[in-house]
């Protein structure tokens, strides 16, 4: 057994060192290189998946440690101190790893890294992870003086052995080491990803880490839905989109959100626009070019399976919006800007279908958000606070 662990320590040590090369070159190609999870699936596997890997990288590091641990031929008092530290501690890092990683589905990001709950992807876990990094960081830096003390390693490769400990301590995708955020560093945020893969089909998400910005997560999707609403307002300006999807929302009630719900919302026909007072809005383009080119279809809400041909991604805070797939000149971006606004109200009401007064919130939220558009409040900007104003006038802020 000891010459087995004499032999191997070195190929075992080699190839801890590519899988771990290979683990951070999917995880940011997978995850991003920004705290936006961008949910990208790489030979089919989520970075949650290449994470999994790692218990191996660990498991392969032990051997290699091991082995370092046997040639000792003059072994000193520290060996046995620092090995054992060392040697403990990264068994809890293996653990660790397990229980973060191991019970998310292959290939699927539908339950996030976020939305786990229990040991999985959570505090407790990653906390286990942290200390165990630490104590295994300690004893490796005891260790090292002895292996250089019984002439095992030269004296330069200490200090590679204690950075290799540190890099288990935050093992993040969009770092220079893999693995998970530390989610005691983490800050509080929410993330509202969007994708359309066709214009008849879009998909999504909502994460929150922490409970930003309120304690109640239909407070949050609200504020989150207003934040949205507005700033996509804020940025159609004054295009003929950006008013009509206001006159939309302007005329939103609890029975509208539960159509939307039902998936039998129908856009309004010419008749329909001029009694909700879209003759009002000085609009350029004529009613009939609206019907074929903007009210064509009213997407339906599909399960998320990667990035969509056409993507908005939303962080707050503070209030960072990014776009993928409209090229530079930004083709089609007011087209599914507008529906991505209807189908975030078509989520939230459908996620909350049998909750009559969560409806009301929410119509009135769209209610809101319309007046302030119309009434020019709304500036490049302003969306969080404004969100926060419209929450509180609506008596749930």
């Amino acid at each position: 057994m000891t010459n087995a662990l004499k032999r191997w320590g070195g190929p075992a040590s080699l190839g801890a060192a590519v899988l771990w090369l290979l683990i951070w070159v999917h995880q940011r190609s997978a995850h991003g290189t920004t705290q936006v999870n961008e949910m990208r699936l790489l030979i089919g596997l989520t970075w949650m998946d290449s994470a999994k890997f790692l218990v191996l990288a660990l498991l392969l590091v032990l051997v290699g440690l091991a082995s370092l641990y046997w040639r000792r031929e003059r072994p000193g008092g520290l060996g046995p101190t620092g090995g054992m530290l060392t040697f403990i501690s990264l068994g809890f890092l293996i653990i660790a790893a397990a229980l973060e990683f191991w019970t998310f589905p292959w290939g699927s990001y539908e339950v996030t890294f976020e939305e786990a709950t229990g040991l999985v992807g959570s505090d407790a876990s990653a906390m286990i992870q942290l200390f165990a990094s630490l104590v295994f960081t300690v004893g490796l830096s005891v260790f090292s003086v002895d292996l250089v003390r019984a002439r095992v390693i030269q004296i330069w490769v200490a200090p590679v052995l204690i950075l290799g400990g540190l890099t288990t301590a935050f093992l993040t995708p969009v770092s220079w080491a893999p693995g998970q955020p530390c989610q005691a560093c983490r800050r509080q945020t929410m993330e509202l990803r969007i994708d359309f893969y066709s214009k008849n089909e879009v998909a999504i998400q909502i994460e929150s880490s922490g409970k930003y910005p309120f304690a109640e997560n239909e407070l949050s999707e609200l504020f989150l839905f207003g934040c949205y609403a507005i700033r996509q307002l804020s940025n159609l300006g004054t295009h003929d989109v950006a008013k009509v999807l206001a006159a939309l929302m302007l005329s939103c009630t609890r029975d509208t959100a539960a159509e939307l719900a039902a998936g039998t919302y129908e856009f309004p026909g010419p008749a329909e626009m001029r009694v909700l007072g879209f003759d009002s809005l000085r609009l350029r383009m004529p009613y009939n070019i609206i019907q074929d080119q903007l009210f064509d279809a009213v997407p339906c809400i599909v399960g998320f399976r990667g990035g969509g041909k056409k993507s908005f991604v939303l962080v707050l805070p503070p209030s960072k919006l990014s776009t993928k797939g409209f090229g530079i000149l930004g083709f089609q971006v007011n087209y599914f800007a507008f529906h991505s606004v209807i189908s975030l109200l078509s989520y939230l009401a459908k996620k909350h279908t049998h909750e009559k007064l969560y409806l009301d919130h929410l119509a009135a939220v769209a209610q809101q958000c319309a007046r302030a558009y119309l009434s020019g409040a709304i500036s490049l900007g302003n969306e969080v606070t404004l969100a926060n104003a419209i929450l509180k006038e609506i008596g749930v802020g």
